[in-house]
């Protein structure tokens, strides 16, 4: 089983993985395979790592079906899960909860004397 305790790099790179399913999905009408995926976010090899994690937390679904256009070719498809949806936004509420306490504290030193 994996550990619970991800790095921050983890947690970016898979926001970022989630984000572009999302709005390829969105965009497309129809998921995105993983070659897709991987020509557009320009990282191969720690692409699928982060896919194949993404996978192994719950976060997408992944699945076979036949090519858009060529029926003839086999494609793995990506999808988010009900799971992955929540961890976006998590991540998008701790990133606001950053936002604000970063301007709080960048008001605080203007308001201060020198």
């Amino acid at each position: 089983m994996m550990s619970l305790a991800m790095t921050v790099l983890h947690v970016r790179a898979l926001n970022r993985l989630l984000n572009f399913i999302a709005e390829f999905s969105s965009k497309h009408g129809r998921d995105p395979y993983t070659r897709e995926i991987l020509r557009n976010i320009k990282t191969w090899g720690h692409g699928h790592r982060m896919i194949k994690l993404a996978e192994k937390l719950g976060l997408i679904e992944r699945y076979e079906d036949r090519h858009p256009t060529n029926k003839r070719i086999k494609c793995i498809y990506n999808t988010i899960t009900g799971k992955g949806t929540r961890f976006l936004s998590l991540v998008q509420l701790i990133a606001d909860i950053d936002h604000t306490n970063t301007e709080t504290e960048e008001n605080k030193d203007e308001d201060e004397p020198p």
